[in-house]
């Protein structure tokens, strides 16, 4: 036993060495070390025991492979649970990841980029990553590729790079992609992630537009703000006018304001007929601008191609042809109770596309017309009130509160300036008996036909009045004494041949009596003047009637006499 015990280590060793640890070897390995055991016993002496050391060779004959494999069935266990573990996390993240070892081939792909790029895993492992990259880009990107596997920049995970990336229909989408280095036992390896960045670039772009929007929108809310207060201020200053000139003016100034870019123009109709004449202009175009000729009535309409034409044949101009040629320029009427008394015009070629998107400019123009065509109406009405007050209704000449006013302001201004004034004062002879013989109506026409005789005969800047009955006055502004005289006889020689008829029937001679008188010559203030030129009349009833005298040289006083009714009329 002693000369058998060396050799039982070698036996051992040379069943563990032959014996690979796997079920069916163990089992082999067993049986063989009990075989062994039995031989070792039959051979051993009765009652004797075997050596420590071959129980303990026996032992690991059977142990040391039985454990080396069950650490190593589990050891491949766990590395198959967490590589399962970490292929359901590359699968399910929301990015598409991609291996790519050293030479630039993909290793594996996950599921989203398999849906990213429209191939399946198989497809892509062991092609180039130039695959997946636009052909324009490729043949760059290998270089860049190879110079980042040598000498990798600083680049984490969750740093981003926007590329263009291609599908395999060809298509292309911008990607985010970010890399990252690893080392592992077969080597070192890219983790690629991918994420379309359609959708981001799309929400980017309406957040954008958007952003454009909301400015162009505030942009166009603090025009229309300023375009309020501008039409506010010029609505005020239009009400502040007194007179149309200044009225025109005022519409020229607020529309050069709110239309900087554009010429106008305002026309405003004749008091007879339809034609219009352009009372106030603006812009450096104003001129280019066609004459406004037209009768009909019209009215910016909203939401039209284009504004109502002052020119009725281009109303019936299609929406094709309207597109195609821009119409000139824009017009609105100015109304005064349903008829148009003018029209605002606007040029600067504003576009039919601009006119559809965007038609405020008409609005606003017609605002514009609307107010200055109230105001003018109101002016008008102001004027034809002012006038009756201060007209006669039957001869249409001034009444005496015109008279009085006219001579407190203008005389002082005459004296002041060493202008002498003249007064005529005319009274019809025997006016009497046309009212008793004919009846008044008869008187009535003789004195319109007399006061249309001094309207047709004297200058425009005289003023002619009637101050009662058949009482006559003629101021002469800037005129002396000799000359007045002149005019005066001129007058009462065209009354004396005026033919005046009377239904069917021609009326007597009319003559009158006039008295003329100068200031500061004969007086210096309305009164004195007045006063002066009534004693001429006086002395020309008393002479006969059918005259002209003058008054006396030098001032008069006031003096109170009564007049002699009976040399009147």
């Amino acid at each position: 036993m002693s000369a058998l015990a060396p050799r039982i280590p070698n036996s051992i060793a040379w069943i563990r060495q032959r014996l690979a640890p796997s079920p069916e070897h163990l089992l082999m390995s067993a049986l063989a070390v009990d075989a062994l055991a039995g031989a070792l016993m039959s051979r051993l002496p009765a009652g004797g025991q075997m050596p420590l050391a071959v129980y303990a060779a026996m032992i690991s004959v059977v142990l040391a492979p039985l454990i080396s494999w069950y650490v190593r069935v589990r050891l491949d266990a766990l590395a198959k649970s967490e590589a399962a573990k970490f292929r359901s996390l590359l699968d399910a993240a929301p990015e598409g990841v991609i291996g790519v070892n050293a030479d630039g081939r993909i290793r594996f792909a996950n599921a989203q980029s398999q849906r990213l790029f429209l191939y399946s895993e198989a497809d892509l492992v062991g092609q180039p990553i130039e695959l997946l990259i636009p052909d324009r880009y490729a043949e760059t990107h290998v270089p860049i590729r190879s110079n980042y596997m040598t000498e990798p920049c600083k680049r984490d995970m969750g740093s981003g790079l926007e590329v263009t990336a291609r599908r395999r229909d060809g298509s292309e989408f911008p990607a985010d992609v970010s890399i990252n280095r690893i080392q592992t036992i077969e080597g070192t390896l890219v983790i690629t992630m991918i994420r379309d960045m359609t959708a981001q670039r799309q929400h980017r772009a309406a957040l954008v537009e958007a952003n454009r929007m909301l400015q162009i929108g505030l942009a166009k809310n603090l025009r229309h703000a300023e375009q309020m207060r501008q039409l506010q201020q010029m609505a005020q200053d239009l009400q502040a006018c007194r007179t149309a000139p200044e009225l025109f003016a005022c519409v020229a100034r607020g529309s050069a304001r709110l239309f900087p870019e554009h010429s106008g123009a305002l026309y405003i109709k004749a008091a007879t007929g339809d034609a219009a004449q352009a009372v106030a202009t603006w812009g450096p175009d104003a001129a280019e601008l066609a004459p406004c000729t037209e009768s009909g009535r019209y009215r910016a309409q909203r939401g039209s191609h284009s504004s109502t034409s002052c020119d009725a044949r281009q109303q019936a101009v299609d929406e094709e042809s309207s597109r195609a040629h821009d119409c000139p320029y824009d017009c609105v009427s100015m109304l005064d109770g349903g008829e148009t008394i003018g029209t605002l015009r606007l040029g600067g070629r504003i576009s039919a596309s601009t006119r559809k998107s965007d038609d405020s400019h008409l609005e606003i123009l017609q605002t514009i017309a609307d107010q200055a065509g109230l105001s003018l109406a109101n002016l008008r009405l102001r004027e034809a009130l002012r006038m009756q007050s201060l007209t006669d209704p039957l001869t249409k000449l001034y009444n005496r509160r015109f008279l009085d006013e006219w001579l407190a302001r203008e005389l002082p201004r005459g004296n002041r300036g060493h202008r002498p004034t003249s007064l005529l004062m005319f009274d019809l002879d025997h006016f009497k008996k046309f009212n008793d013989r004919y009846g008044h109506e008869c008187g009535d026409l003789v004195l319109q036909e007399v006061a249309a005789l001094l309207r047709r005969t004297v200058r425009q800047s005289d003023v002619a009045c009637r101050i009662g009955g058949e009482e006559l006055v003629l101021l002469l502004p800037e005129t002396m004494l000799a000359d007045a005289l002149g005019i005066a006889e001129k007058l009462r020689g065209l009354i004396e041949a005026l033919v005046v008829t009377y239904h069917l029937q021609t009326l007597e001679r009319i003559t009158v009596s006039i008295g003329v008188a100068e200031s500061p010559r004969n007086g210096n203030s309305a009164a004195l003047l007045l006063r002066a030129a009534d004693l001429a009349l006086y002395r020309a009833k008393s002479a006969g009637r059918n005259c002209v005298m003058a008054a006396a040289n030098g001032m008069i006083g006031e003096i109170s006499r009564p007049r002699r009714a009976p040399l009147r009329g």
